[in-house]
């Protein structure tokens, strides 16, 4: 969400572990949703600026990000 509304310019990233054969690893999820009819949409700093991100509720990306398959990410489905 923070890339759709930053319309790009902070680069989300994927979660990724390695493992350590000699240190244990420990973690704790935080999650951070905001209601299902919050509006998710680009900010736009100039009037001339593209917008590369299309406006969706906190809903509907959810559902986008449920639905993600074969390396697809609910980001990709949210671009214009």
């Amino acid at each position: 969400m923070s890339m759709i509304m930053t319309n790009g310019k902070y680069k989300s990233i994927e979660h990724r572990v390695t493992v350590n054969a000699h240190m244990e690893r420990l973690s704790i999820s935080a999650f951070h949703i905001p209601k299902y009819d919050a509006i998710v949409s680009p900010v736009k700093t100039t009037a001339d600026e593209k917008v590369s991100y299309k406006t969706v509720t906190a809903e509907e990306y959810a559902r986008l990000y449920v639905k993600q398959t074969g390396g697809e990410r609910a980001l990709d489905h949210a671009k214009i």
